[in-house]
C-alpha cells in the first residue's frame, strides 16, 4: 500500500471514532445549551467549562456514519465504544451484509488499525513510541487528540494558558502552550458564550499546522450537564502529504455506560494471516513489522465516575 493509501486508510479509521448517526435530526429545545457568559469570562471559568467534559468517561454508540472527502469513497456504518483516556473500539462496515472493513481500537499500550483493502492489513503502534515519533507522515496527531476532536477536549492547569480574547466574530479563543516530549506545541481553542468549544487548532512544535477540529450542533447530555457535538468536520495534515477532510454527522451518545461485556473489548486482533505493519517502524523506512506482541490493557476495577446516563436519540 502507498504512503498516501495508508494515510487515506488511517483517517477514515479516525474519523469513524466519534459516535454517529448519519441523517441530520430536527433540534430538541429541551437539549440546547444555555448561554453561560454574559461577560467576558476568566481563564478560570474556561478552564472549568472545558473540564467539564472529565464527567464523561465512557461513550458508546451503536450506530455510526462518516463520510470522506476523497472520490469513490462510501459512507462507513459502525459500532463503538470509548473508556477514557485511552481505551477505543471501533468496528466499521460498508453494510450489515458485506462484514467488518475496518477494525480499530486502542488501550493502554498500543492502538491498532485492521483493515481487509486492498489486503487485509493490521496496523499498529505503541504510544510511548509514537509520541516520540518526529516524522509523522501518516498520522499527524495521537489517538489523545481524535478524543479530544470528538468533543472530550481538557485544559492541563499545568500547561501555559494565554486568554480568552474576544475575536471579531464574537467568539472567544484560548492559546495553549503543551509540553510534549517533542517540545512544546501550540492548540487554540475556540469557544462561543455558551461555554461550547467550536473549534480545536493544533501546531507541533516547529509550529507547523497539523490539525483542526470544527464541531456543531451541540446536545447537552443532563446526566452529566455537558453538551457533546453531533456534527465534527476534522482535518489532517500528515507532512508532506496531502491534507484530508472528513464530516461526520452523530446521532445519540450513550453516555457513563458500556452495554455488553466483552473480555476482548480493548485487546488488538489476532495478527495471523495478516500482514503487519508498525506504524513507527514504517515512518522511519521499514514496510513490514515483525508480528506484535499480544498486547492487553491492564484490566482494573473502575467505580461509576456518574450516574449512568444513556442520552437520548435526535429524531
Amino acid at each position: 500500500m502507498s504512503r498516501y493509501g495508508l494515510c487515506l486508510v488511517i483517517t477514515v479509521m479516525l474519523v469513524s471514532a466519534s459516535g454517529a448517526t448519519c441523517a441530520k435530526h430536527r433540534t430538541i429545545k429541551e437539549f440546547q445549551p444555555e448561554v453561560v457568559w454574559k461577560e467576558m469570562p476568566t481563564i478560570e471559568q474556561v478552564m472549568e467549562q472545558v473540564n467539564g467534559s472529565r464527567r464523561i468517561q465512557q461513550l458508546q454508540s451503536s450506530t455510526i456514519t462518516l463520510k470522506l472527502d476523497a472520490p469513490g469513497t462510501p459512507a462507513l456504518s459502525a459500532n463503538l465504544s470509548i473508556e477514557r483516556p485511552r481505551r477505543l473500539r471501533l468496528q466499521a462496515r460498508v453494510s450489515r451484509l458485506m462484514g467488518n472493513e475496518l477494525d480499530m481500537g486502542s488501550n493502554e499500550q498500543v492502538f491498532w488499525l485492521q483493515t481487509m483493502r486492498p489486503q487485509p492489513t493490521l496496523f499498529y503502534a505503541q504510544h510511548q513510541q509514537f509520541e516520540q515519533l518526529t516524522a509523522r507522515k501518516v498520522l499527524p496527531v495521537s489517538p489523545d487528540w481524535i478524543i479530544e476532536a470528538l468533543g472530550l477536549p481538557e485544559m492541563n492547569p499545568a500547561d501555559i494558558h494565554e486568554g480568552p480574547i474576544q475575536r471579531a466574530d464574537g467568539l472567544l479563543e484560548v492559546r495553549s502552550q503543551i509540553g510534549t516530549a517533542l517540545g512544546t506545541t501550540r492548540r487554540i481553542l475556540v469557544l462561543d458564550r455558551s461555554g461550547l468549544v467550536r473549534e480545536i487548532i493544533l501546531y507541533d512544535a516547529q509550529g507547523n499546522l497539523v490539525a483542526q477540529a470544527k464541531q456543531t450542533e451541540h446536545e447537552n447530555y443532563p446526566g452529566v450537564n455537558y453538551a457533546l457535538p453531533h456534527h465534527v468536520q476534522i482535518r489532517l495534515l500528515p507532512a508532506g502529504e496531502p491534507e484530508i477532510n472528513f464530516d461526520i454527522d452523530v446521532g445519540f451518545y450513550l453516555v457513563n455506560e458500556l452495554m455488553g461485556n466483552d473480555p476482548q473489548r480493548w485487546t488488538m486482533p489476532d495478527p495471523a494471516g495478516l500482514s503487519v505493519i508498525d506504524l513507527v517502524q514504517f515512518a522511519q523506512g521499514q514496510q513490514v513489522a515483525p508480528i506484535p506482541p499480544n498486547y492487553h490493557p491492564e484490566w482494573m476495577e473502575r467505580e461509576a465516575m456518574a450516574i449512568p446516563y444513556r442520552g437520548f436519540e435526535r429524531r
